[in-house]
């Protein structure tokens, strides 16, 4: 991961003595838009305009390559502080959540270090006694099925009597088959794609 430092951040990284270090910046946005801020040191910093909460939590290496691996790393907040265990007991809003972690020289602190700024997704979570850990991930699109949608023949994916099928008649039940949705009358609406009963690859 190629990073292009900035003519004072590359002054500051090549001293041999400074009174300046380097801090990491974490944001935590939460699905349901809860927004945590916090900053690796003993006393809270103010980063563009944002008031961070100091806390002791932990990086590991943050892993990439030339060969188009996802960047990946783990993320430790201690728990003694329950700093978030609220949200970590709350399922379904910490996975998948965006992490922002920036690593911002505090001499620098009012220069823009948005070069420096790495983006994650929070793929799982887990916690003890003293710590809890995020494994961050990002969306690797050559994971993404494609289509995203499945191609079928004689099968209707249409929800019965939603509005896609759009039959309001009364019949309590469908099985989702050309013949049965001549039945329905409503082979207008039927949802599969009969023109690949033939065989052979269908590209759409």
């Amino acid at each position: 991961m190629g990073i292009t430092l900035s003519a004072n951040q590359r002054d500051e990284k090549n001293r041999t003595a400074t009174s300046s270090c380097w801090l990491w910046f974490l944001q935590v946005t939460l699905l349901d838009s809860t927004e945590y801020y916090f900053v690796r040191n003993t006393d809270d910093r103010t980063y563009n305009g944002i008031k961070y909460t100091a806390a002791g939590f932990d990086i590991g290496i943050i892993r990439s390559d030339t060969e188009g691996t996802v960047p990946q790393t783990v993320l430790k907040v201690p728990n003694p502080g329950r700093l978030m265990q609220q949200a970590v007991e709350e399922s379904g809003i910490c996975e998948g959540a965006n992490v922002l972690l920036t690593r911002v020289n505090s001499k620098l602190i009012a220069e823009d270090h948005s070069n420096l700024e790495y983006v994650f997704t929070i793929t799982s979570v887990e916690d003890d006694e003293q710590w809890i850990y995020f494994n961050l991930g990002n969306f690797n699109p050559i994971n993404r099925p494609f289509p995203l949608g499945r191609y079928k023949a004689v099968h209707c994916d249409n929800i019965y009597m939603a509005a896609e099928c759009g039959y309001a008649g009364a019949l309590p039940t469908c099985l989702h088959t050309l013949e049965d949705c001549a039945a329905h009358d409503n082979t207008v609406r039927f949802g599969a794609y009969i023109g690949m009963k033939n065989g052979g690859l269908k590209i759409a």
